[in-house]
């Protein structure tokens, strides 16, 4: 006689479960409208942190959302893409040491003493932690574990290090961000196994940018043209 009452909570607490992820998408898709840099940084980093399963739930909240700003599109277009490329890079065999994804400098940067003064980020590898977490041009400064950060002076040393975290090892890097100063803690991806026969993961990546590509222009694209300014 107890089945209707339990049946009936169960429901409801699925809704709210189902609930919070939409909400939160809601707001961070607000933010990342906002004239605070910070504020629309997070918001999108946020947004990255979805599955690309959760993209039909993000196609829903733009449905029901205002107009939107080119720069929440421009925005949107990234998490899309992002979130469709890391969903094939998972798929890729993996070795067990942690990986970034960024492509560093050959040498360090120097102070005025011409000290070493840590190394900007070249580039970073769609679908992988760097990208979401890291901006081209971050000087990195030091990494470790919570919060006991080692100085790095290398990008040699940098990735040496790295390579001696284990894949999902949560770690910190001290990062510079233009003249803001930052922690940013990060779970480290697993380094994807390629042998040499096979195409090199900028391939694949591309291979995988040009899908997302096609997934936006079919699902997002019709639909933001009725959102845009």
């Amino acid at each position: 006689m107890f089945y209707r009452p339990i049946c009936l909570l169960l429901l409801l607490s699925a809704s709210v479960y189902a609930a919070e992820p939409k909400q939160a998408i809601v707001e961070s898709l607000k933010q990342l409208a906002d004239r605070n840099p910070q504020v629309r940084d997070k918001a999108g980093n946020e947004l990255m942190a979805l599955d690309q399963t959760d993209l039909p739930l993000l196609r829903q909240v733009i449905a029901k959302s205002p107009q939107l700003k080119v720069s929440q599109i421009a925005a949107l277009y990234d998490i899309v893409c992002y979130l469709h490329v890391r969903s094939a890079m998972l798929k890729l065999p993996k070795m067990p040491n942690g990986f970034l994804g960024v492509s560093l400098p050959s040498t360090a940067l120097t102070d005025t003493r011409n000290e070493p003064a840590g190394f900007a980020i070249v580039s970073r590898l769609n679908g992988f932690v760097g990208f979401r977490k890291l901006q081209d041009g971050d000087v990195i400064t030091a990494v470790g574990l919570g919060d006991d950060l080692q100085p790095v002076s290398t990008p040699a040393q940098f990735q040496t290090i790295i390579r001696s975290y284990a894949a999902g090892q949560r770690i910190s890097l001290r990062v510079m961000r233009g003249i803001v100063p930052m922690t940013i803690q990060l779970n480290l991806d697993a380094a994807p196994q390629l042998n040499d026969a096979g195409a090199p993961i900028s391939d694949i990546i591309l291979d995988a940018e040009i899908d997302a590509e096609k997934y936006w222009e079919t699902n997002f694209t019709p639909l933001i043209a009725t959102k845009e300014i």
